[in-house]
């Protein structure tokens, strides 16, 4: 009788010659390698990412405007054909009115009640990062309602070029959102889910990289600095936990394990030293608020 190959985890077939590839954290197999989110990296996707880097933050503006047209019971069933319909149009207006407005994407009702027709919604956003990203947000909510205003105003606009008229005194601007625009929680939204809490914000120059804290808590190519200091444009905002020498209380999955870092003091007036590692500088804070670097990991 001939005998059979009992296979190892990860591979088959008659001889053990297949090696089955199982791609994690999301990642797809296309026959030959693992593409994985942004957020992992690695042959199957088995480690998340140093860095995060981004250049534009998701936001949105919440939003309520009456429809100058009788309400009717189905607009309460999602399902009913009227509200279906009006759930297309409605969205389809307003990327009209909105197409000149820079960063504009879509809208997403929220409900719609009596009263004419009552409409909450939420218009959905794009910004360049940017330190002045909350002034930012804040004109761009002025420019949604007056660019609603304007064609609420214009009765000849509303009459031929129009689907749906809106009352131009019912336009509010309201806080209906459901994404702050603090960095702490743009860093969290853009970070991998389980893994929110490995990461800090950290602002350079026009960007918003999320560096995972912890003792891994590489970036490049700025230095990773304390609160208050300013090194090469980069700035660890004020807050931040920094972990000690040591394995970190919480390792961070997928991350390098079991080596502790040979912390190196700085010697340059508190200026970090040059430090070159293949994954870019790195930093962390000591007990006595020095800014200490090392490149082995």
């Amino acid at each position: 009788m001939q005998g059979l190959c009992h296979c190892p985890l990860g591979f088959s077939g008659d001889h053990c010659e297949l090696q089955e590839i199982r791609c994690q954290n999301g990642g797809k197999w296309d026959g030959l390698t693992c593409h994985c989110p942004s957020t992992f990296s690695g042959s199957r996707c088995e480690f998340v990412v140093g860095q995060v880097d981004l250049d534009t933050v998701d936001a949105e503006v919440g939003m309520e405007v009456s429809v100058d047209q009788e309400f009717s019971p189905d607009l309460n069933d999602s399902t009913s054909a009227a509200y279906k319909d009006f759930s297309d149009t409605f969205p389809d207006q307003m990327q009209k009115i909105y197409q000149n407005v820079q960063g504009f994407k879509d809208v997403e009702i929220l409900s719609l009640r009596s009263g004419s027709i009552v409409v909450d919604y939420l218009v959905l956003l794009e910004f360049p990062f940017s330190p002045q990203l909350e002034t930012e947000y804040e004109k761009m909510k002025s420019i949604l309602k007056e660019e609603l205003q304007n064609v609420s105003h214009n009765g000849d606009s509303c009459q031929h070029n129009q689907t749906l008229c809106f009352k131009p005194d019912s336009i509010k601007v309201n806080n209906n959102t459901r994404k702050e625009l603090t960095l702490e929680a743009i860093c969290r939204r853009a970070t991998a889910k389980g893994y929110e809490d490995f990461y800090f914000p950290l602002v350079e120059e026009n960007r918003l990289p999320a560096s995972p804290n912890a003792l891994w808590a590489w970036t490049a190519p700025s230095t990773v600095t304390r609160a208050s200091t300013l090194w090469r444009g980069a700035v660890l905002l004020a807050g931040e936990t920094q972990r000690t020498r040591g394995s970190p209380a919480h390792s961070p999955p997928g991350l390098p394990a079991g080596r502790s870092p040979r912390p190196r003091p700085s010697t340059h007036g508190g200026a970090p030293p040059t430090c070159q590692h293949p994954r870019g500088p790195c930093a962390r804070v000591d007990p006595a608020g020095k800014v200490v670097r090392f490149c082995d990991l």
